[in-house]
């Protein structure tokens, strides 16, 4: 892919394709990454959920069975949020390579 970020020709035309090229992989990254941080917020409110519902349930306005349900959802949300912790350090490799940015 780095090939095709890179014009082959002189003209005019090519260069500005490889150009438009360049432009529209640096956007697709770009929200990319903002996708994933975004579920990583979304993981983020799920785990501070259970906590608050862990408190609630210690001062007597929770159920077991909220507890429980919570804690399922935030288990899930914790495999998740590594999931997209990786996903996030990849994304931001492959950029650091293509772009020579840094994340």
């Amino acid at each position: 892919m780095k090939d095709l970020l890179q014009p082959t020709g002189n003209t005019p035309f090519e260069i500005a394709e490889a150009k438009a090229l360049a432009n529209s992989a640096h956007v697709r990254a770009a929200i990319s990454l903002q996708e994933l941080v975004d579920r990583l917020d979304e993981c983020d409110a799920m785990i501070n959920k259970y906590k608050q519902t862990t408190q609630h349930y210690n001062k007597g306005r929770a159920t077991k069975d909220d507890l429980e349900t919570d804690l399922l959802l935030a288990t899930s949300a914790l495999k998740e949020r590594k999931e997209t912790l990786q996903s996030i350090d990849d994304l931001a490799a492959v950029m650091s390579v293509l772009f020579n940015l840094e994340a």
